[in-house]
């Protein structure tokens, strides 16, 4: 038997990600995975397409917070397995969960319009030159042709289904994703 003594000294370890963490992240980031795993894609520009990667990332980021963001997007460029996709989602999960406290705090139609503005960044200045590259380097296709595409159809309908499913879930369901994590891991519960 362990004496009041003993467990006092024990030490309680935080935890990293919560179990309302994970289930997030398994939901979130198990549908982005099935669906491009069970081909529901829209082609948009060779070699790129739409599905719901993009928008379930944004919300399990910004509800898990970094580290949450980063697993999801290591879950979603499983998907395609493709090296682009696997350096790409991660650290937009990254971005997105770094800077949702920030959003959150806005409150109301400024909320809304900060993630258009991190939705903007995310998809049209910082990963359309990774896009590019990644275009250039992985499937052979030259830059010249592919970043008109790229700026003109792939990031507006990118950003565009971020932002609308983002405003929604802020209307329908703002308790789930109310970010409540802590950089030192774990959530912080609200008294």
């Amino acid at each position: 038997m362990i004496s009041l003594e003993e467990k006092e000294k024990v030490k309680v370890r935080r935890e990293i990600i919560t179990a309302r963490q994970i289930g997030l992240i398994v939901a979130l980031g198990g549908l982005g995975y099935a669906w491009v795993a069970l081909g529901f894609l829209i082609p948009l520009y060779p070699p790129y397409i739409w599905d719901v990667r993009e928008p379930t990332l944004a919300l399990a980021a910004a509800a898990t917070g970094p580290y949450g963001g980063i697993i999801t997007g290591i879950i979603h460029g499983l998907g395609t397995g493709s090296p682009a996709d696997l350096g790409f989602y991660p650290q937009m999960g990254f971005v997105v969960g770094a800077l949702s406290k920030r959003i959150w705090a806005l409150g109301g139609w400024k909320r809304i319009a900060a993630f258009a503005g991190i939705s903007i960044f995310v998809e049209f200045l910082w990963p359309g030159v990774w896009a590019i590259l990644c275009a250039d380097w992985f499937y052979g296709i030259p830059f010249w042709t592919f970043a008109p595409m790229w700026w003109g159809i792939c990031a507006p309908v990118y950003s565009a289904t971020e932002i609308i499913v983002f405003a929604a879930a802020v209307r329908l369901a703002p308790d789930l994703i109310r970010p409540r994590w802590s950089w030192r891991g774990g959530e912080i519960v609200e008294q």
